[in-house]
């Protein structure tokens, strides 16, 4: 069996897509042995939905680990092991910094493609395109797609460094900040 390891980094709210995460995360780790795959699953950040992601810990140690909120340098100690981000945000993000930011070590963001993040999710990872009724339906269905695979996709880190690096962001604050 499979190890696939994730990582969410952003608030723990229903609008950052927490609640879809516990749901399926609960149904698939009770199931045992019925999965593909062995989630090994880290979650960082705080808020609302703070209670449910402890119980989450409690009943499935083996599988799921809370850090509260950590400094992006304490987590990219470790980004490198991680297979997926998910982030599967209800709203439309206005930055996608979490995407962004694995993107750079090559770790693919599951989520839903629009706003601004929608550059860093790959289309074979925009939960959009999957079947459901719903949106929890349509996140379980990507989700079990998606770690069910063979083999996983990586992101793009030439076009993330190309297009978002910080070579980039100096030229367009020199641009920005030019004398007419």
């Amino acid at each position: 069996m499979k190890i696939v390891k994730l990582i969410s980094t952003h608030r723990l709210d229903p609008e950052k897509g927490r609640d879809l995460i516990v749901s399926r995360l609960h149904t698939v780790l009770s199931a045992g042995s019925e999965a593909d795959y062995n989630i090994q699953y880290d979650i960082c950040g705080d808020g609302s939905m703070r209670p449910q992601i402890e119980e989450l810990v409690k009943l499935y140690p083996d599988h799921i680990s809370y850090y509260g909120y950590l400094p992006l340098s304490k987590i990219f100690k470790n980004s490198l092991d991680y297979d997926f981000v998910l982030m599967p945000s209800k709203f439309l993000e206005t930055f996608g910094l979490s995407a962004l930011d694995f993107a750079q070590f090559g770790i693919p963001t599951i989520g839903y493609k629009k706003g601004w993040v929608a550059p860093f999710i790959l289309d074979s990872l925009d939960i959009q395109k999957f079947e459901g009724n719903t949106e929890q339906e349509q996140f379980d269905t990507a989700l079990h797609t998606i770690l069910s695979a063979d083999s996983f996709p990586t992101a793009d880190q030439k076009y993330i460094k190309d297009k978002y690096g910080a070579t980039q962001w100096v030229k367009k604050f020199d641009k920005l900040t030019e004398k007419n």
